[in-house]
């Protein structure tokens, strides 16, 4: 397949995909560190995953991930 067909086959797929399942596509869904990652480590992994704690590595900052 060539580039093209490759980018438009892309762009069908991107854009199809959420008419088929009733949504619009919204580009600010695009999932952030900030908003959507570190929340999920703020609850569920920095109780050991912290300097000094029992987890080989910190995930407290996003540097640290």
């Amino acid at each position: 397949m060539n580039a093209r067909l490759l980018t438009a086959l892309a762009l069908i797929i991107g854009v199809a995909t959420p008419a088929l399942a009733g949504q619009a596509p919204d580009p600010a869904s695009k999932p952030t560190f900030t908003r959507d990652i570190a929340p999920i480590f703020q609850d569920k992994c920095e109780a050991c995953h912290r300097p000094d704690s029992i987890a080989p590595m910190s995930l407290v900052t996003y540097e640290e991930s």
